[in-house]
């Protein structure tokens, strides 16, 4: 059975961002995907309970080590790396602003409304 240490250890990259029409939020290690119509915010929350709920889930039933890295779509890798090139090439003061797009780590809460993040 994978421990509570076990899993506050692991971190998995997350993206968020809105594309005209939806602020999605993706973990990318484990393929989970989160939409909302009105704001980042929210759907950053609710992948962090999703996130959250499926590593309890796996906790619990005592499932594979290997359902912890389900990469996501190529689309949002290919996102991500977009989004990792053009801050490393643009100037601080061109960098993409934080609501529009931003990218950051997940870790594990053994309570859902505590929320670990770390902006990159």
């Amino acid at each position: 059975m994978l421990s509570v240490n076990k899993l506050k250890n692991l971190t998995f990259r997350c993206l968020a961002y809105y594309d005209g029409k939806y602020y999605t939020a993706v973990c990318l290690d484990l393929g989970i995907v989160e939409q909302d119509k009105y704001n980042l915010e929210s759907s950053v929350n609710m992948l962090n309970k999703a996130v959250n709920s499926y590593l309890k889930t796996i906790q619990k039933h005592n499932y594979p080590s290997e359902l912890l890295y389900r990469p996501a779509e190529k689309k949002y890798w290919h996102k991500y790396k977009e989004f990792l090139v053009e801050n490393l090439e643009a100037p601080k003061s061109e960098l993409c602003p934080l609501p529009i797009f931003q990218a950051y780590t997940h870790k594990f809460s053994s309570v859902v409304n505590k929320k670990q993040l770390a902006y990159a």
